[in-house]
C-alpha cells in the first residue's frame, strides 16, 4: 500500500493551493531550473492533479517529476512523490487488471518512473524511501527483478529508520521467491534493534523456512528478550510451526512456554502450533 502520508500530500497540498495558482503554474516544459520556491510548489500542484489522469501525462511531465525528486525544497520534492505514488497505484491496478481503461503501466513511462524511485531509495528523507519502495513494487513487474532485490538487500544493511526496514523486508518476503540473499537478510532481521523488523521477518521466514531460521526464531522465543509484544511473539510461534516436522524435536519447549505465556493471543497461537506439531509426530 502507498504510505497514508503520500496520499494526504495529494490531497492537502492541492488544497492549499489556489485555483489562480494552479491555472498560472509554469508548463512542465520549461522545467525546474528558471522557477522560485513559489514557482515550483505551483507546478508540481499541477502536476499532481493531473497525475490523476495517467494515460495523459506526458514524457516532458515525468522528467520535470524526475528533476523535482532532489529538489532542495522540501515540499517540492514531496509534492513530486505524491504524484509518482499516485501513478504508482493506478499501474498497480492497471498491472492486475489487464482491462483497465487507464494506462498507468504505458512501458514507454515506466522507464522514468522506476529510475525516479531507484533515485529516492537513497534520499535523506524517509518518507520519500518508503514511497520510493512502494512505487519500484508497483510499477515494476509482479517478480522482483534481480536489480531491485540487491538494491533493497544494501539499503536494508544501511538504512536507519525502522519503517523503512519493515517495508523492505515485507517487500523482500511478497515479491521475491526467497533466494539464498534474501534467506540470509531475514534470519538476520530476525535479530532487528525494531520489533516491528522482527515481526515481519517471522513472517516472511514462514513462508520461505530458511533453515538457519528455525533455531534463532527458536532461541528468541525462548530467551523472551526484546521480543516485548504480543504480535512479535505471535509471529514468531506462527513461524515456528511453519517448518512442520522439522520443529518436532521443539515440542518440550512450546509447551514450557505455553504454561508461562502470559499473553492469551500467544497462548492460543502456542495451543495451535502444539496440535500441528503433535499431528506430525502421530
Amino acid at each position: 500500500m502507498i504510505s497514508l502520508f503520500f496520499s494526504l500530500m495529494l490531497t492537502t497540498g492541492i488544497a492549499h493551493a489556489t485555483l489562480h495558482e494552479l491555472q498560472s503554474a509554469p508548463s512542465a516544459t520549461g522545467g525546474l531550473a528558471t522557477l522560485d520556491v513559489a514557482g515550483k510548489r505551483a507546478l508540481l500542484r499541477s502536476l499532481a492533479i493531473e497525475a490523476n489522469q495517467p494515460a495523459n501525462f506526458r514524457p516532458d511531465q515525468l522528467i520535470t517529476l524526475e528533476q523535482a525528486l532532489t529538489d532542495d525544497d522540501m515540499e517540492t520534492k514531496r509534492l513530486a512523490f505524491a504524484s509518482v505514488s499516485k501513478l504508482a497505484m493506478v499501474g498497480s491496478v492497471a498491472k492486475k487488471s489487464p482491462n483497465s481503461v487507464v494506462l498507468a503501466a504505458d512501458p514507454a513511462k515506466r522507464p522514468a518512473i522506476l529510475r525516479i524511485a531507484l533515485q529516492g531509495l537513497s534520499d535523506s528523507d524517509p518518507y520519500v524511501r518508503i514511497a520510493s519502495l512502494n512505487i519500484l513494487v508497483a510499477v515494476g513487474p509482479l517478480q522482483m527483478s534481480d536489480e531491485l532485490r540487491a538494491a533493497l538487500i544494501t539499503r536494508y544493511s544501511i538504512e536507519p529508520e525502522p519503517s523503512v526496514r519493515r517495508q523492505i523486508v515485507a517487500r523482500l518476503g511478497d515479491h521475491t521467491n526467497g533466494g539464498l540473499d534474501v534467506q540470509e537478510l531475514l534470519v538476520a532481521a530476525l535479530d532487528d534493534a525494531s520489533a516491528e523488523v522482527r515481526q515481519q521477518a517471522a513472517i516472511a521466514t514462514a513462508t520461505f523456512r530458511p533453515a538457519a531460521a528455525l533455531s534463532r526464531l527458536v532461541e528468541r522465543l525462548e530467551s523472551d528478550k526484546e521480543l516485548d509484544n504480543d504480535a512479535t511473539r505471535h509471529s514468531f510461534v506462527v513461524a515456528v510451526s511453519a517448518f512442520g516436522r522439522d520443529a518436532i524435536r521443539y515440542l518440550p519447549l512450546l509447551r514450557q512456554l505455553r504454561i508461562k505465556e502470559g499473553s492469551e493471543i500467544v497462548r492460543h497461537e502456542l495451543d495451535r502450533a502444539i496440535k500441528i506439531l503433535d499431528d506430525f509426530e502421530r
